[in-house]
């Protein structure tokens, strides 16, 4: 039986690609260093915060009933489109 291993933290910080992990309540558990090249935010800042928080209220309800596209707040304070792929995972809690 093949089994894969999942992505070291090393590659993931390497994407240029935002990697955004979030709990069930959105709340931001890991961010990779793309994110604050992307959205000016810097990464310390945004972890343990929810990601609600960073969308545009109007779009918060898409967003939550699985809508990928939505307008983010940039440290600029503009909203600009993004798209997430979403990858949900489940575990215990």
């Amino acid at each position: 039986m093949l089994t894969t291993s999942p992505p070291s933290a090393k590659l993931l910080q390497l994407l240029p690609e935002a990697v955004v992990q979030t709990d069930a309540l959105w709340e931001i558990t890991y961010l990779n260093p793309a994110w604050y090249k992307l959205t000016g935010h810097p990464v310390a800042a945004a972890l343990g915060r929810s990601l609600l928080e960073f969308v545009h209220p109007d779009d918060i309800g898409t967003l939550r009933s699985g809508m990928p596209v939505f307008r983010l707040r940039f440290a600029d304070a503009d909203y600009r489109w993004v798209r997430l792929q979403p990858h949900p995972e489940t575990d215990a809690a």
